[in-house]
């Protein structure tokens, strides 16, 4: 059990502990020859083991040290809240060259099953002063997987924080090098096509879209996708793509404009702006 101690004492307490598995592992001193430390240390380790359980908000805990703080600190703060369970995870090869991001040196690697998480893709921590939070992934279920200095949330179920009505059926979460994070972030979703609005202009994607969609009123259900890029050191370069799927909706994109009932189409936006495409609807009475 791996859980937290008193480390007044001998014992491990058990009231509160992060996970619960087992592992196997061996150790043994390099080759100076043939290691890139050119020393027998810190050595060679062949790790494999199994959590059945485990604390998803506490798994930053469990990254090498080896793993810059930069990293670590971002999983601390994106992943909040969760669990996970049927996690595995592979350490092997020598521990000069962790965490491994050559394949060929080594692997490290962790692959969870996550429920009933919360995921801040964009930490509010690391955004500036005063700018509009980017909303969260709640609910999330899916895997979680840390391979070298990479980190995946793939096939993913969620709700968005204080959208309870948009539901999102397929998600996925990608950062290539946790110590340069650039999110990639790609969902599907379906709700009422006021919570899409909602989702927009209550965003950093509404200052993206350029406000396009910002007096927009609607009402009906639709489906939405979108895809994003964020730099997490530098949010000002986010590039955006996202299309809304109108289902016989009314929608009014401006007071000054008519309503369109019916509408049936696309509304394709980026961080350049929007198009309607393929659009039909009623208006003006006929």
């Amino acid at each position: 059990e791996i859980c937290s101690r008193d480390w007044s004492s001998d014992v491990c307490s058990s009231d509160l502990p992060d996970a619960d598995g087992q592992f196997n592992a061996t150790w043994e001193t390099s080759d100076p020859t043939q290691s890139s430390a050119k020393s027998p240390y810190p050595g060679i380790i062949h790790l494999q083991g199994k959590l059945s359980r485990a604390n998803g908000a506490r798994v930053w805990r469990y990254l090498p040290l080896l793993v810059t703080q930069s990293a670590r600190d971002y999983v601390r703060l994106a992943i909040r809240e969760g669990s996970a369970t049927d996690t595995r995870f592979t350490v092997r090869g020598d521990l000069n060259d962790m965490p491994f991001t050559n394949p060929q040196s080594g692997q490290f690697l962790i692959e969870s099953k996550v429920n009933n998480t919360v995921l801040a893709y964009v930490p509010t921590a690391l955004q500036d002063p005063g700018e509009a939070p980017w909303p969260e992934f709640t609910q999330l279920s899916g895997d979680l997987i840390f391979s070298g200095h990479s980190m995946e949330v793939r096939d993913a179920k969620a709700a968005i924080h204080g959208l309870n009505g948009l539901k999102i059926s397929k998600a996925s979460v990608t950062i290539a090098d946790l110590e340069y994070p650039i999110v990639k972030v790609q969902a599907q979703a379906a709700g009422p096509l006021d919570d899409i609005l909602t989702l927009v202009n209550q965003s950093p994607l509404n200052d993206l879209s350029g406000g396009a969609l910002s007096r927009a009123k609607a009402s009906g259900m639709a489906d939405t996708t979108f895809t994003m890029s964020l730099p997490i050191d530098d949010l000002q370069l986010t590039q955006l793509d996202g299309s809304i799927k109108l289902a016989g909706n009314a929608l009014q994109l401006s007071p000054d404009t008519p309503i369109l009932n019916r509408a049936s189409g696309q509304v394709v936006f980026s961080q350049l702006g929007f198009q309607i495409k393929g659009a039909k609807a009623s208006m003006l009475g006929g």
